[in-house]
C-alpha cells in the first residue's frame, strides 16, 4: 500500500543522496588540478638516475617551508652545451631568452578550508614545512611524493594524494605529535 505523498518523498530523498555523492566526489577531487599539462617534459626518471639530487631542481627543500621550482638559469647550465637537437632543451633555452620562467602548474595542493552547514570552518589552514619534514624529521621526499626515480613523465596529479589519514599514520610511525594544533592553525 502506497502512502499519499511517499513518491514525492522517496524523489526528494533520491535528491539528497545524489547532492551528497556530487558534493563528495567534488571536494575529494578539488584538492588538485587533474588536467596539468606542464610546459616542459621533465624527466625525473632520467635526471635523478643521472645522480641529481631533488634539491638542485626544488631548492628550499631543506630550509625553507616550501620546496620551490628552480630558475630556468640552473637547467641551462648542463641543457645549453649537451642537446641541442632536444626539443625540451630548446624550449628551455627559449623561456632564458625571454627572460622568462617555465610556467610551470602547481601539482600538490594542501585540502581547502571547508564550512559546515553554519558556514563556520570546521578545517582549520594546514601549515607544512618540508624544512621540518625533509631537514629535522630526516624523511626522504619518496615518503610523500613517491618513487620519482620511475616518473618519465611529466606530474599532472599528485603520485600520492595528501590525505589526512596518510600524515596521522605517519606521525604515529614516526612517534611524532598528532595533535591537532601540531599541523591545524
Amino acid at each position: 500500500m502506497n502512502l499519499p505523498g511517499a513518491p514525492k518523498r522517496r524523489t526528494v530523498l533520491r535528491s539528497f543522496y545524489a547532492l551528497a555523492l556530487l558534493s563528495g566526489a567534488y571536494l575529494g577531487w578539488s584538492s588538485f588540478d587533474s588536467g596539468s599539462r606542464q610546459p616542459i617534459a621533465f624527466n625525473h626518471e632520467k635526471h635523478l638516475g643521472m645522480g641529481i639530487s631533488c634539491e638542485t631542481c626544488h631548492p628550499g627543500v631543506d630550509g625553507s617551508r616550501h620546496a620551490g621550482i628552480t630558475s630556468v638559469k640552473t637547467c641551462v647550465t648542463c641543457h645549453q652545451a649537451a642537446q641541442v637537437s632536444d626539443p625540451e632543451a630548446k624550449k628551455l633555452e627559449g623561456y632564458l631568452a625571454k627572460g622568462q620562467e617555465p610556467p610551470w602548474k602547481r601539482v600538490y595542493h594542501l585540502p581547502p578550508l571547508r564550512y559546515n552547514l553554519f558556514l563556520r570552518p570546521y578545517a582549520s589552514r594546514i601549515f607544512f614545512s618540508h624544512r621540518l619534514h625533509v631537514k629535522t624529521g630526516g624523511i626522504a621526499c619518496a615518503a610523500c611524493h613517491g618513487n620519482m626515480k620511475k616518473q618519465s613523465t611529466p606530474l599532472s596529479f599528485p603520485r600520492k594524494p595528501i590525505r589526512m589519514e596518510r600524515c596521522l599514520n605517519c606521525h604515529r610511525t614516526m612517534k611524532i605529535s598528532t595533535d591537532c594544533i601540531a599541523c591545524h592553525h
